[in-house]
Protein backbone atom coordinates (compact mmCIF):
# COMPACT_ATOMS: atom_id res chain seq x y z
CA UNK A 1 0.00 0.00 0.00
CA UNK A 2 0.82 3.82 -1.00
CA UNK A 3 2.66 5.42 2.30
CA UNK A 4 1.82 8.77 1.00
CA UNK A 5 -0.01 11.24 -0.90
CA UNK A 6 0.02 10.55 -4.77
CA UNK A 7 1.97 13.55 -6.32
CA UNK A 8 -0.29 16.00 -7.80
CA UNK A 9 -1.37 14.54 -11.29
CA UNK A 10 -1.08 11.18 -10.29
CA UNK A 11 -3.33 8.59 -8.91
CA UNK A 12 -2.44 6.43 -5.96
CA UNK A 13 -2.34 3.22 -8.09
CA UNK A 14 0.21 5.00 -10.95
CA UNK A 15 2.21 6.04 -7.89
CA UNK A 16 2.74 2.63 -5.97
CA UNK A 17 4.21 1.44 -9.27
CA UNK A 18 6.89 3.87 -9.58
CA UNK A 19 7.51 3.65 -6.20
CA UNK A 20 8.22 -0.52 -7.45
CA UNK A 21 10.47 0.78 -9.82
CA UNK A 22 7.96 -0.78 -12.38
CA UNK A 23 7.96 1.72 -15.53
CA UNK A 24 4.85 4.19 -16.52
CA UNK A 25 3.93 6.42 -18.60
CA UNK A 26 2.00 9.86 -17.91
CA UNK A 27 -1.81 10.63 -17.22
CA UNK A 28 -3.12 10.83 -20.98
CA UNK A 29 -6.21 12.98 -21.75
CA UNK A 30 -8.43 10.84 -24.16
CA UNK A 31 -11.08 13.22 -24.63
CA UNK A 32 -13.27 11.71 -22.05
CA UNK A 33 -13.89 12.26 -18.27
CA UNK A 34 -11.84 9.78 -16.47
CA UNK A 35 -7.93 9.04 -16.08
CA UNK A 36 -5.41 6.78 -17.92
CA UNK A 37 -2.32 5.80 -17.97
CA UNK A 38 -0.19 2.39 -19.58
CA UNK A 39 2.40 0.53 -17.20
CA UNK A 40 4.90 -2.80 -18.22
CA UNK A 41 5.57 -5.56 -16.50
CA UNK A 42 9.04 -7.38 -15.96
CA UNK A 43 8.75 -9.39 -19.38
CA UNK A 44 7.85 -5.58 -20.54
CA UNK A 45 3.93 -6.87 -21.82
CA UNK A 46 2.01 -2.83 -21.81
CA UNK A 47 -0.84 -2.67 -19.63
CA UNK A 48 -3.38 0.01 -20.17
CA UNK A 49 -5.24 1.45 -17.03
CA UNK A 50 -8.27 3.52 -17.60
CA UNK A 51 -10.95 4.66 -15.34
CA UNK A 52 -14.51 3.32 -15.51
CA UNK A 53 -17.48 6.17 -16.36
CA UNK A 54 -19.32 6.40 -13.76
CA UNK A 55 -23.28 5.60 -14.99
CA UNK A 56 -24.57 8.90 -13.73
CA UNK A 57 -21.84 10.57 -16.45
CA UNK A 58 -23.04 8.16 -18.90
CA UNK A 59 -26.87 8.59 -18.61
CA UNK A 60 -26.42 12.66 -18.80
CA UNK A 61 -23.42 12.18 -21.79
CA UNK A 62 -25.41 12.65 -24.87
CA UNK A 63 -24.74 13.95 -28.52
CA UNK A 64 -21.18 14.74 -27.89
CA UNK A 65 -21.57 16.84 -25.04
CA UNK A 66 -22.34 16.73 -21.13
CA UNK A 67 -25.87 17.28 -20.00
Amino acid sequence: MCKHKADSGRNYAETELIDKGIKVEGIENRGHAGRNFVFYDVDGNKFDVWSELSRIFKENYKGGKYE
